[in-house]
């Protein structure tokens, strides 16, 4: 599902689509379902094959008080669901706003790599200003539209396009775009103080302040021979930043004072880039060193919707970092625990393996809300959810890694296969494929489960040959390796995904451990 990764494997058109969900962020805000006597209980049990359709799958959901996925969401309205925006839709804010009153066109990545498009979407969001989001691939994982070249030469994202009385003038620099915005529209929840005020002179050096941090990451990230003084370097700025926090506006929350900045928006982006690639190349936790710079990123989190449902995970980061900014260097040791990092993020070993450990205890430098432990059924039915509206492209994209399918690399993305041939040798992996899938699904809602058990794989899927068995696993590999976080779904949700997938590979190995780690460790990706 990650865009280096290309693009959604439950896109309609499988190179370059957008992700397509239905209400999964809904149950954010609700409180877990109640785990009811779910009709797929004993599903696998049953020669009743209808009993173990995608259609018995939706009806389940429904059961479980989530709508049906043939219900269409309407993202003009209501919370921003980011994984619904596809290409061409509106966000419009009010009911008396129309089609036609819509000003503005956002260009942007569709499949959330971009900070800067990033940063825009925030900035809309905040002020509320109807737009028009128009998705554009970048270079590293799929090809730009003509049109998209026609108006913007160089391919860079994002532009802004605003109605004239001309036609449209499309506006580049994400920086140069936003100052426009908020010039343009002041009377909608500025962000910025008055122009003759101090404040504003103390905005403008801490832009200044958030470029120096990117070049100085830069520094440290992708120049090994600057290492342990760019190291430095880096820290000094993040001491700088830090302080600017404590000073500037004491005992608020953000960089300016009670309520979030464009300085913000500008800046949180990239510290979350910061932080996620620190602890994947560089053995270093910012959030854990910086704790001014936690809180200010906790703020943020609880404060801009259109942030928090926007974050990644820190498998999804490295994994797009390196396309976009090349090579990153690792630091010479683990961790000062000993824990290697890259191990656990990347699924290796016996990590994304059920049973999941509460996060806390896993992953103790993933920010979490206080009460959620990353286990309860609710990210297991988002899961579910996901894979039941999407199985037939799910199952399509999945065929990508089956034996016979070619995989040109023509994008730098390691994980993008935007031009897979999907050329199965035996036509049983794509039926079997969908009866995995199938399964998979049924035990996510199962809540009498823990995990998938051989004894209940469906009969089709026990009595395969060997050769097609493995077929269908190393395709599920391939579903599960690119699951992105938050383009398909939220981190909690996502790594239940991948450990469940992992979960019926292991029942496919007739719940042989060792013997599924084994073949495991032939799938998995190499570090970033």
């Amino acid at each position: 599902m990650l865009g280096f990764m290309t693009s959604p494997f439950w896109s309609c058109n499988l190179p370059t689509l957008t992700p397509s969900i239905s209400n999964l962020f809904r149950l954010s805000t609700r409180t877990n379902p109640k785990p009811a006597r779910l009709i797929m209980t004993s599903i696998n049990t049953s020669a009743n094959t209808a009993e173990r359709s995608w259609t018995a799958l939706d009806a389940q959901l429904v059961k479980l008080g989530i709508p049906s996925v043939s219900e269409a969401v309407d993202t003009r309205y209501g919370p921003y669901i980011v994984n619904e925006l596809k290409d061409n839709s509106l966000r419009l804010f009010d009911h008396n706003v129309k089609e036609e009153d819509v000003q503005l066109t956002l260009y942007a990545d569709p499949a959330l790599w971009c900070p800067y498009c990033q940063r825009m979407r925030m900035q809309l969001e905040l002020k509320q200003i109807p737009y028009r989001i128009r998705t554009i691939n970048m270079r590293s994982y799929g090809t730009k539209p003509d049109y998209y070249l026609d108006m913007v030469p160089s391919g860079l994202l994002p532009a802004l396009g605003v109605k004239t009385p001309k036609g449209e003038q499309v506006l580049t620099e994400s920086l140069d775009i936003m100052m426009f915005i908020e010039n343009a529209f002041k009377d909608k929840n500025p962000l910025l103080p008055p122009r003759d005020s101090k404040m504003y002179e103390t905005a403008m050096k801490l832009m200044r302040l958030e470029r120096e941090m990117f070049s100085l990451w830069c520094g440290f990230l992708f120049r090994p021979s600057m290492n342990d003084a760019a190291k430095q370097n880096f820290e000094r700025g993040l001491q700088a930043w830090s302080d600017a926090l404590s000073n500037i506006a004491p005992n608020e929350p953000f960089l300016l004072g009670s309520k979030p900045s464009l300085v913000d928006l500008l800046a949180i982006p990239f510290f979350e880039r910061f932080d996620f690639t620190c602890i994947y190349w560089k053995n270093m936790q910012i959030r854990k060193s910086f704790p001014k710079i936690h809180e200010w990123m906790a703020a943020m989190e609880a404060a801009v919707p259109a942030f928090s449902v926007s974050k990644a995970d820190v498998y999804s980061t490295s994994k797009d970092i390196v396309p976009q900014y090349g090579k990153a260097y690792y630091a010479s040791s683990l961790s000062p625990d000993g824990r290697n990092y890259q191990e656990v993020v990347d699924g290796w070993k016996d990590s994304w393996e059920l049973p999941l450990p509460p996060l806390k205890d896993e992953l103790d430098w993933v920010p979490i809300a206080e009460t959620d432990d990353g286990l309860g059924m609710s990210h297991r039915i988002q899961a579910a959810q996901r894979v039941i509206k999407n199985h037939e492209r799910l199952v399509r994209f999945a065929l990508r890694a089956a034996k016979g399918s070619q995989r040109p690399r023509t994008v730098t993305a390691p994980l993008s296969d935007p031009n897979a041939i999907i050329r199965p040798e035996n036509p049983q992996t794509e039926i079997l494929l969908d009866s995995a899938l199938k399964f998979l699904c049924s035990c996510l809602l199962n809540s009498e489960l823990d995990r998938p058990q051989a004894a209940l794989l469906p009969v089709e899927l026990a009595n395969a040959p060997k050769e097609v068995k493995e077929d269908v696993i190393t395709c599920l590999a391939y579903f599960r390796d690119r699951i992105g976080v938050p383009r398909d779904l939220p981190f909690a949700a996502a790594r239940v995904l991948r450990a469940w997938i992992n979960g019926v590979c292991c029942s496919m190995f007739h719940d042989d451990k060792d013997a599924w780690l084994k073949f495991k460790a032939q799938t998995h990706v190499s570090r970033s």
